[in-house]
């Protein structure tokens, strides 16, 4: 399974005392309730759409992220 899809780059460089704020944003972006759902998406097991990969973008780079796409 490609990796290519996974942010998890990204979320290793939010601050632990964000990581609950993002992490409630980027559910809500893909429209999940469970963080079980919300790994699966981490780790690029499921392809996101295009809107959501720019909301993605949006959340990370409104942290200072920008380097966001890969392991």
């Amino acid at each position: 399974m490609s990796k290519s899809f996974s942010f998890k780059k990204g979320w290793d460089q939010v601050p632990v005392s964000l990581a609950k704020e993002v992490r409630a944003q980027l559910m809500e972006v893909f429209g999940v309730r469970y963080p079980s759902s919300f790994y699966y998406r981490l780790k690029g097991k499921c392809e996101p759409t295009f809107s959501e990969g720019l909301e993605v973008e949006r959340i990370f780079k409104k942290y200072g992220i920008t380097d966001i796409w890969g392991e």
